[in-house]
């Protein structure tokens, strides 16, 4: 197989990733998938491959995370209301839900955690594509 269709594949593995944006858990599915399919294909395809899976599970491991600080923030902000009698006001409805610094650090997270996420899988991406080896930062390396 020439070079060129190798790095075509592994930019295609990177890029499938952004699938998320249209199906629910397809940052997971499709790198998966198309690096299954594609890793007998040679080392190169194989390296990238691994990197796409291992990034995109890393980062839907640091997304749960976040989203359950998020939640437990959120249910703390609730109940405390629930006992201060709060609610009946609807101008204190939401400064309550705000007043907690973990709700809107959480969905600061969640948001810079995206951005991050969509730059680097662009960048390795155009790594893949011009026949770089490329290695996420900040990934847990499940697949070696």
């Amino acid at each position: 197989m020439s070079q060129e269709t190798q790095n075509n594949k592994a930019l295609f593995i990177h890029l499938s990733a952004l699938s998320n944006l249209f199906i629910p858990l397809g940052n997971l599915i499709f790198p998966i998938v198309l690096w299954q399919a594609f890793k007998k294909e040679g080392a190169f395809v194989d390296h990238h491959g691994k990197e796409a899976v291992n990034f995109n599970l890393s980062f839907f491991i640091y997304s749960i995370v976040i989203i359950i600080v998020f939640i437990a923030s959120l249910l703390g902000v609730i109940f405390n209301s629930f006992q201060m009698n709060e609610l009946n006001n609807p101008d204190q409805v939401f400064e309550i839900l705000f007043s907690s610094g973990g709700i809107l650090f959480s969905l600061f997270l969640l948001i810079l955690l995206g951005i991050f996420k969509f730059i680097l899988i662009i960048l390795a991406a155009i790594k893949a594509g011009q026949g770089e080896l490329y290695r996420y930062p900040l990934t847990i390396r499940f697949i070696k």
